[in-house]
């Protein structure tokens, strides 16, 4: 008798702490877990739009243009333009020079494969390679590399020099390197 008196307070022991338990957390976190019908594919987020290749810009047909897009910059730089620092986005004067210092931050080394610079015409992202000489409104004129890769090394730095003769010209300057893509934005005014 006494074993089922011990049971029987036990089970209403549990069964009560089990009915505080469920009355403490409340109806939502009591109610089943039901997963929401899927809604569809999310259109892929892209940090900014692809460069083209337009062989149909030619001198004559090539209207500067605003291309938006968000920059990315990897955390393995810090980057100054003169003694400002910036990220991402910064303004030259219209038929002025900027020379942009990156420098490697991290403790390792950085190598660098390739430096791109691209204008905005016609409404799109155009590499400088196609763009015809007389449509080339901001131009690289300096740039510490050169061609194959660039081991940038801790505290290192690389520079790379651009000039702009038009106003409202906005222009994507690309470093590869093995941190993923470091791009800015130039702004002419």
């Amino acid at each position: 008798m006494d074993k089922k008196k011990f049971l029987v307070t036990m089970l209403a022991a549990v069964a009560t702490a089990i009915i505080l338990v469920l009355i403490q957390r409340g109806p939502k976190e009591n109610a089943p877990v039901t997963t929401p019908p899927p809604r569809g594919t999310p259109a892929p987020q892209m940090s900014l739009p692809e460069a083209t290749d337009h062989p149909n810009i030619q001198a004559g047909t090539c209207a500067p243009t605003e291309c938006k897009f968000s920059p990315v910059v990897t955390p393995a730089f810090e980057m100054t333009v003169g003694d400002k620092h910036i990220m991402g986005i910064w303004n030259m004067a219209r038929s002025g020079s900027s020379t942009l210092v990156l420098k490697n931050i991290s403790t390792e080394t950085v190598t660098v494969s390739a430096v791109t610079l691209s204008m905005c015409l016609n409404d799109s992202i155009v590499p400088l390679s196609s763009v015809p000489a007389e449509c080339q409104f901001l131009k690289i004129t300096q740039c510490d590399y050169q061609s194959g890769t660039l081991d940038v090394k801790p505290n290192a730095t690389l520079s790379t020099t651009l000039t702009a003769d038009i106003h409202g010209q906005v222009a994507k300057l690309q470093f590869d390197t093995t941190r993923g893509p470091v791009i800015m934005m130039v702004t002419v005014q």
